[in-house]
């Protein structure tokens, strides 16, 4: 069920309105759940956002339902969740039957899916969203949309470009083994500061002297970390951590095997040893052309226009859906303030008009139930 707040408090609802057979939620965590049943904290979450948005509906026969609203934090499993979902079930579905006959929609025999992202860092991530056995294949998913607001773009609006558009993300873990010992002797060591100290600085060539001028790759050093922290101690050992983020297959080989090669060679130049952990992520995020086509048409007939999107570096894990699936992934403005990931990033509670009639609008036009 999504039903969703529009300027003047107008209401669409894109569940069992009369057009859609089936809508389901779907934790990517669990993947063969359905949400509702989840006990994992982000698809409660979502479940309650789902029930609290209900309360908001200004029809009359929301009165039918109950005379209490729900608390938020009185549900506080998925299974209350699910009690609560199917009391009110054929409320929600009478509601919407009557909006989709005043509105006119046709019916037709699709299904809209909303997945509810869970945890990327879940090792079994991938594998539970695509593949035989993921949730795209499960669910007899066809086309895949994201979206992901973006501060410092004008509320209202929209971004996106087709080809690569979010990096491929990899990193690394590298450390660098010598011989440790008194700072008063270093000639009796193989200092292990040196060495990381000549690997971090050598790695920043990979961009500068090794990749094509035109490509983009980004390789960040981003922990140094030696077996020490006495003042008068040369380490036995220093790791380095980090990340390489490309746009093409070449450009991603080129990082893994140059920082191979230089780390292990420069460690060897002075006595010493790098262990190197390469370890790749998310691959890139890779719009299609059509269906960017169809979402930058939704976002313009939302707000007027859709920007082009500039290249970002960051990496996205909705990339594994577009590698399985054609789709499209977008950019919507959260308007000025902190960027996301900072502990300032607040959500702009304006940008959800915008964003949920994108969501209607692609749904309505892909499911061919636009009038």
């Amino acid at each position: 069920f999504e039903q969703h707040m529009l300027d003047e408090g107008e209401v669409r609802v894109n569940w069992m309105a009369g057009r859609f057979e089936e809508t389901a939620l779907i934790c990517s965590s669990c993947g063969d759940r359905n949400a509702w049943d989840c006990v994992h904290t982000c698809c409660q979450d979502e479940c309650r956002r789902h029930i609290n948005a209900l309360q908001a509906f200004p029809l009359a026969a929301w009165d039918d339902i109950s005379s209490a609203p729900l608390d938020p934090e009185m549900v506080k499993t998925a299974r209350q969740l699910e009690i609560k979902y199917a009391e009110q079930k054929p409320v929600w579905e009478k509601i919407a039957r009557a909006v989709a006959k005043q509105r006119g929609w046709k019916s037709v025999k699709s299904r809209c899916i909303d997945i509810n992202k869970g945890d990327e860092k879940n090792p079994n991530y991938r594998s539970r969203m695509v593949g035989k056995d993921g949730m795209i294949e499960r669910f007899g998913i066809d086309e895949v949309y994201g979206m992901h607001n973006w501060p410092g773009r004008p509320i209202g609006t929209f971004a996106i470009r087709p080809g690569p558009f979010f990096a491929a993300t990899d990193t690394f873990e590298i450390v660098i083994e010598g011989k440790g010992g008194h700072a008063a002797k270093p000639n009796e060591t193989v200092d292990s500061i040196v060495m990381a100290a000549q690997c971090v600085t050598a790695l920043q060539t990979i961009a500068s002297r090794n990749a094509d001028p035109v490509e983009q790759i980004v390789v960040s050093v981003t922990s140094f970390e030696s077996s020490s922290k006495a003042f008068n101690v040369i380490p036995q050992s220093v790791t380095l951590r980090g990340t390489v983020r490309t746009l093409i297959p070449e450009m991603r080989a080129l990082g893994r095997d140059r920082i191979n090669d230089i780390c292990t060679h420069t460690a060897a130049v002075f006595g010493g040893v790098a262990h190197i952990t390469y370890t790749e992520g998310y691959p890139a995020t890779v719009n299609h052309e059509a269906e960017t086509k169809f979402a930058a048409e939704a976002a313009a007939t939302v707000s007027g226009e859709c920007d082009f999107a500039p290249l970002v570096m960051g990496g996205e894990d909705f990339s594994y859906m577009l590698e399985e699936r054609p789709g499209a992934y977008i950019l919507m403005g959260n308007g000025d303030g902190a960027s996301v990931h900072h502990p300032e990033y607040n959500f702009n509670d304006e940008a959800i008009p915008a964003g949920c009639s994108w969501w209607v609008e692609m749904a309505e036009t892909r499911l061919g139930t636009a009038q």
